[in-house]
């Protein structure tokens, strides 16, 4: 399947083949590895790393509130899909891409979109707007209740797909650098 990721690290080439992180290769302390062992025992993505296995950035608190809920939710409920924190993402068209720069305030210049094939991947489409985050004042219109209902709609696919998103597990190759014009 074909589909495009925006690079706002700028690393990747085309050829690359993005895949999950290894667990030998995740460095956390040596008490709570067995955590990470029975949670994620092939490895996790970058995003997994930044918001299951890293010390919570004050500026993005609630991401990682609204990412573990996520997380315990898919695996009461959806254990069949694919977690987040083992996931690479992407966008299923051009139309996406722009929605995704917007959204993410990207200037021209500090981002890469890549045509990628996503190979032999299991790969979901679900709606990422459903996904909330932010700094700690995010938490003040936190609900649980809320969450959850966000979360059952995310993991059923069950609304107008606002904002696009691919997961992807567990890797894809780059295949060409593409241009998204602004509309």
């Amino acid at each position: 399947m074909r589909a495009y990721h925006i690079d706002r690290r700028k690393i990747l080439q085309p050829g690359d083949v993005v895949t999950i992180t290894p667990l030998s290769n995740i460095h956390i302390p040596s008490d709570i590895q067995k955590e990470l062992d029975t949670f994620f025992p092939d490895g996790l993505s970058f995003h997994g790393v930044q918001y299951f296995s890293k010390e919570t950035d004050p500026d993005n608190a609630a991401a990682v509130v609204f990412e573990t809920i996520y997380e315990y939710h898919r695996r009461v409920f959806f254990p069949a899909s694919i977690s987040r924190m083992q996931s690479l993402f992407a966008c299923p068209d051009k139309d996406s891409v722009r929605k995704w720069v917007e959204k993410l305030n990207l200037k021209k210049g500090s981002y890469t979109v890549f045509e990628i094939d996503t190979l032999d991947s299991v790969t979901e489409e679900h709606d990422a707007a459903l996904v909330a985050g932010g700094s700690l004042d995010q938490l003040s219109y936190f609900s649980s209740l809320h969450t959850s209902s966000w979360a059952s709609d995310y993991w059923n696919s069950d609304t107008a797909n606002e904002l696009p998103e691919l997961l992807i597990s567990p890797s894809f190759q780059v295949i060409k650098i593409c241009s998204i014009s602004s509309s």
